[in-house]
């Protein structure tokens, strides 16, 4: 009876690959194991051409967004790819140095740079990793619920486990959290590698769609799925916003010549998000933006996306605004800087920036001007990172052909024609409390009464802190302020201060003498911002100028204080000033 049931098992072939072996399927099994890919059983197949484009972690964005839940957790997600351009990986590392700098930590201090083991890494060792890459990867990551999260920086050290899961190999990547705006978020900046060496390739699909789902999959199991009444809540506040949602990318998609047809909820769409779009139509309407033409049909305005975005973006403004200023915010007082009148000029201490989450990523910066109004600007993130510190005093121009020291911005106006470029120098480096007391000769010495006369606000506080001032100098004998005397004084001070700290003897640079060293770092004072340059025993200060964004650690050449920074990095960066 035994032998009749006696049977012997054999692998048979595996799909079209006649020829693979037993070895080949377990070592697939195997690899498919150990990389945590998500099973696909019980659920359909995915459509033909669902994955299209190179590079990796395609397959694993289009199984995560295949198998994302209506029930998750949202995240806001921007990507970004920088490249080196001709100066080389300058801006890579100017850009580490922009999220980490003051002001964005949860306390307000400078931002903490953290990578996956340690939660204080070393940027200048990762700019030194990077020098000969081609490529960037910049991410921001916002979750919805952020404020329910118990740490952000475990957070993003799980997603960057399950992102090299994805990819299929290790990357090299810092990270820092930013609290400085009205929705907390993570930058993340990864290293594109070198061609031919450990260049990474991420697939298009990963990064429009993959990043997101997997920024949710983790969100939800630390927090849990939301139950159908928040999920409706959320909806309901959705459509009720004044910027482009997620419900009008389903309007636009379902949209038939502008018009949406609201006649039955569509195969796979639930009752709740058919409502939905009944109510975001009707808030459209509101707006101007949609018009029911009758029964079930209604028929959205031309541009109504742009509008949206538009209004988003000024939304994201005011609640900078509010994270920025707190209780100072005086909406009735606010300003934007008109790029449409010539000549025109606005004088006041930087608040804060607020970076806007679109695409274009453009930055807004908020100013307490002497005339006692608070103005904004919009400039270019690349301009941005010329910006002081916060406190320092700012001038905003609006006049073609201006020679100033920082950057500028061109817009469009509403017709389409580009406006006049927005352009700001900086008057004064260091805040204004700093001012009073200091042995220099400092830009509350050269303020005229007549700027001042009457002013609220920013214009109070000047005039107030002009009045301390010229007590003080009288009690050292200083009044009338010597211009060249207190700078002299000044420069004087900062050298001995900073040889001190570096352990090298300080020399100015004659005419007809060439210095060399490192670039070590920047000084602000009264009279500006300089470059410290160091050699070997010695070191120098050079006048900060347009256009300057060095790395530390970037070879330069002091001639008659003027500096000149090399292309290439050649050795080992040191500490940051």
């Amino acid at each position: 009876m035994a032998d009749d049931w006696h049977f012997e098992p054999k692998l048979g072939h595996s799909g079209k690959d006649r020829g693979s072996r037993p070895r080949s399927q377990l070592s697939a099994l195997a690899k498919t194991a150990r990389w945590g890919k998500v099973r696909t059983f019980e659920r359909p197949k995915l459509a033909v051409g669902t994955v299209r484009f190179n590079g990796r972690g395609k397959g694993a964005a289009a199984m995560a967004r295949h198998s994302a839940s209506p029930t998750r957790r949202l995240a806001f997600v921007k990507t970004s790819i920088a490249t080196a351009g001709r100066s080389g990986t300058q801006a890579f590392a100017m850009h580490i140095a922009y999220i980490s700098r003051d002001g964005t930590s949860e306390r307000g201090g400078p931002g903490r740079i953290f990578d996956r083991s340690r939660d204080e890494a070393d940027p200048h060792a990762f700019n030194a990793r990077a020098r000969g890459d081609v490529r960037q990867f910049r991410w921001v990551v916002s979750p919805d619920d952020v404020g329910e999260m118990e740490d952000l920086t475990r957070f993003t050290r799980t997603l960057m486990k399950q992102v090299e899961r994805d990819l299929r190999r290790e990357v090299d990547w810092v990270a820092a959290s930013h609290f400085n705006t009205a929705n907390p978020h993570i930058h993340i900046a990864i290293r594109g590698g070198t061609p031919g060496v450990d260049e990474l390739i991420i697939a298009r699909l990963y990064l429009t769609h993959g990043l997101r789902h997997r920024s949710e999959e983790i969100i939800t199991a630390e927090l849990g799925h939301r139950r159908a009444l928040d999920i409706a809540a959320n909806l309901s506040r959705v459509a009720a916003q004044d910027r482009y949602t997620f419900i009008d990318k389903d309007l636009a998609r379902s949209a038939k010549s502008g018009q949406v047809d609201l006649s039955s909820p569509a195969p796979g769409l639930s009752v709740s998000s058919w409502s939905s779009r009944l109510h975001r139509l009707g808030h459209l309407r509101s707006r101007g933006l949609a018009e029911h033409v009758g029964g079930p049909v209604w028929r959205l305005q031309p541009g109504w996306g742009d509008t949206l975005r538009e209004m988003g973006r000024q939304l994201e403004v005011q609640q900078g605004l509010a994270a920025v200023l707190g209780d100072r915010l005086d909406p009735g007082n606010l300003q934007e800087f008109s790029t449409g009148l010539p000549a025109a000029a606005v004088t006041g201490r930087l608040a804060g920036v607020v970076v806007e989450r679109a695409p274009t990523g453009r930055h807004v910066v908020i100013l307490e001007g002497l005339d006692g109004r608070q103005w904004t600007a919009r400039i270019p993130a690349r301009e941005a990172r010329a910006l002081p510190e916060p406190g320092s005093v700012l001038t905003l121009v609006s006049a073609p052909g201006a020679s100033l020291a920082a950057g500028a911005a061109s817009a469009d106006t509403d017709d389409g024609h580009p406006a006049l470029p927005v352009r700001f120098m900086v008057d004064t480096w260091i805040p204004l409390d700093q001012q009073v007391r200091r042995k220099a000769y400092t830009w509350l010495d050269q303020v005229e009464d007549a700027a001042l006369k009457d002013a609220p606000g920013f214009g109070a506080e000047v005039r107030a802190a002009r009045l301390a001032r010229r007590l003080w100098l009288q009690s050292q004998g200083l009044y009338p302020p010597a211009r060249e005397a207190l700078q002299a004084q000044e420069l004087r001070d900062v050298a001995e201060a900073e040889a001190g700290r570096l352990g090298k003897r300080y020399i100015q640079v004659a005419d007809r003498e060439v210095f060399r060293g490192l670039y070590a770092g920047y000084i602000d004072t009264a009279q500006g911002r300089f470059a410290v340059i160091a050699g070997e025993t010695r070191f120098t200060l050079a006048a900060w100028s347009e256009g300057q964004a060095p790395v530390i650690g970037q070879q330069a050449s002091v001639e008659r204080s003027a500096v000149a920074f090399s292309r290439v990095l050649t050795r080992t960066p040191t500490q940051a000033h």
